[in-house]
């Protein structure tokens, strides 16, 4: 992650607190050090982000149910939703609903959800997907290259202005999500093997990240050099 430490030293107690919230807002751990020499007091402040973890991948009803413990979800963690076509967001059934942001998370618009929408469709299963529909379906949504440059420069943005940790979710929380999550756990500086430890202790689930994804992502990360 890009952002790891900020300090601010102030003669001023509303800054110092304004500085205070603005990071624990962000996530930071915010230690202070207040010096009093005469009539001056001098606060220096650091703001510290917490060791980062693997990044969790959920399924559809785990986000839901995330939603409805944590009125504060999106505002304290950074969420990649992988989504089929035409299916709605989990987030139009949430708790957001009763406030004045409704409208906004209903349709992605907010700083720490990047929503997509992509089938888990690959090479090697694309022939049993048109069995499933009768081998009359032609439009699947394969992820894109496009999509992929949209993930890189979420979290680059991410980690550079907040300390929340990342989750992904997609219909099972097993393939797509988990395609996602790897890719970005590697950038945070985890191993494969640490990711898929902690996301079985997590979760308990088996995780097969969709190999179409994953390949894309680290392609793209490598040729932008974001």
């Amino acid at each position: 992650m890009a952002l790891r430490e900020r300090a601010i030293v102030t003669y001023n107690s509303r800054t110092a607190e304004d500085f205070r919230e603005e990071m624990r807002g962000k996530g930071f751990i915010v230690t202070e050090d207040l010096e009093t020499i005469g009539q001056e007091h001098t606060w220096t402040l650091t703001a510290t982000a917490p060791p980062p973890v693997p990044v969790v991948c959920h399924s559809r009803r785990e986000i839901r149910g995330l939603l409805g413990e944590k009125e504060d979800l999106l505002e304290t963690c950074n969420i990649v939703s992988v989504l089929d076509t035409g299916l709605p967001s989990p987030f139009i059934y949430s708790i957001y609903r009763k406030t004045d942001k409704y409208q906004d998370y209903r349709t992605g618009v907010h700083s720490n959800l990047l929503t997509l929408h992509a089938e888990d469709i690959h090479e090697d299963n694309l022939e049993a997907h048109k069995d499933t529909f009768g081998g009359e379906r032609v439009d699947f949504a394969f992820f894109t290259p496009e999509q992929a440059d949209r993930v890189c420069r979420w979290f680059v943005r991410q980690s550079s202005s907040n300390a929340h940790p990342f989750r992904t979710h997609c219909f099972a929380g097993i393939s797509r999500s988990s395609a996602v999550a790897l890719f970005l756990s590697r950038r945070l500086g985890f191993s494969d093997q640490e990711f898929h430890d902690y996301n079985e202790e997590q979760t308990g689930r088996y995780l097969s990240p969709n190999p179409h994804i994953l390949k894309l992502l680290e392609e793209r990360w490598k040729e932008q050099k974001y």
